[in-house]
């Protein structure tokens, strides 16, 4: 779920810069309002996963997540994508934190490493949704129904998966706040963030990027547009 709806916003992001004219440096301004949001409510995620359920996170999440993708494609100003895309970032943020929550519980049910098979799944998720945002784009069907469309199929399905998620103990308050204020990360977890930190960089260039730089510097028709960012999603699966 978290890998279509994202996707889906991804692959027509050329869509949305020509309604809005916006140009480049516009549009990458205006891009830097999602990790914004994600970046913002990490601590509020924190604090709603020591009062709630990992499961109950998730449901608000992706419901949030869903409502919000479908008012992204209806965005008519500059000023309404900003704050729909912070939202956006901040409610992926919820759910995806959650859901890690959840994988993390059903990994230890089986007793092995099956977390990277998630991720693979959130791949093969993005590379539909690619496929998909390039049929619609070839037949001309505008953002908003595209996205409520995606919305509504995905608020189905994280309902449907709600009954099946584990229910799983909010996180202790005790637990987290064994070591209570500020304390440096050591060597080793500064070398995994300088490690995520450029993994990132690199899926945020080709996310937001990829399918504008096909269509205007390679210069392919706007249905093909999506290839790199399809195909990046191919590679991840792979990898």
């Amino acid at each position: 779920m978290s890998g279509f709806g994202f996707a889906t916003w991804a692959s027509r992001i050329p869509t949305i810069q020509h309604r809005l004219a916006l140009n480049e440096a516009e549009l990458g301004g205006v891009l830097l309002a999602m990790p914004a949001g994600l970046m913002l409510t990490l601590p509020l995620t924190g604090v709603l996963l020591r009062r709630f359920s990992s499961r109950q996170v998730m449901l608000v999440g992706a419901i949030l997540y869903n409502l919000v993708l479908a008012l992204l494609g209806q965005a008519a100003h500059t000023w309404q994508l900003v704050a729909l895309l912070f939202c956006f970032g901040s409610s992926r943020n919820l759910l995806n934190i959650s859901m890690n929550a959840q994988s993390v519980g059903v990994q230890a049910r089986y007793g092995r490493s099956i977390i990277a098979m998630f991720h693979g799944v959130w791949s093969v998720a993005g590379f539909g949704a690619a496929a998909l945002g390039t049929l619609l784009v070839e037949r001309s069907v505008a953002t908003g129904p595209h996205f409520a469309g995606v919305a509504a199929v995905l608020t189905v399905v994280a309902l449907l998966s709600y009954r099946h998620s584990l229910a799983l103990p909010p996180t202790p308050p005790a637990a987290a706040a064994q070591k209570p204020g500020f304390a440096w990360p050591d060597k080793a977890l500064l070398g995994f963030g300088a490690v995520a930190f450029a993994s990132m960089a690199c899926e945020g260039t080709m996310y937001d990027w990829s399918a504008i730089y096909f269509e205007k510097v390679l210069l392919l028709p706007k249905a093909s547009a999506t290839l790199g960012f399809a195909t990046y999603m191919v590679a991840m699966t792979v990898g």
